[in-house]
């Protein structure tokens, strides 16, 4: 398997599905200033290790469901979903991260 790419356009899209998971790899102190509505935290750093991939196949099991990967603009997220493709999940990265996506998804820990 591999990552795929996909714009800021269809990430609505993917928002909505019940068989998807967002995973922001931003800092936490990132995710808390905004992230998108329903979005995981797993910062890069703690993921991008064997550790970190390890906690993360324990905590999302199913490789049946899509993961959407972002970040800030789209290379960690790449960088994860790559890694987590061929680990054989169904993942999609978000082209330009949280940086590029317009939709009305947004959410602040607050809400």
């Amino acid at each position: 398997m591999r990552c795929e790419l996909i714009g800021p356009g269809r990430l609505d899209y993917y928002i909505n599905n019940p068989y998807t998971n967002i995973i922001d790899v931003r800092p936490e102190d990132m995710y808390k200033k905004l992230h998108i509505t329903g979005a995981y935290n797993w910062p890069f750093l703690k993921l991008n290790t064997f550790e970190g991939y390890k906690k993360f196949s324990q905590y999302f099991a199913d490789k049946r469901v899509i993961y959407v990967i972002y970040c800030d603009m789209g290379v960690n997220s790449m960088i994860a979903g790559n890694n987590l493709a061929a680990m054989g999940y169904r993942v999609k990265s978000l082209v330009g991260g949280i940086s590029g996506y317009k939709g009305k998804e947004l959410a602040t820990s607050d809400n």
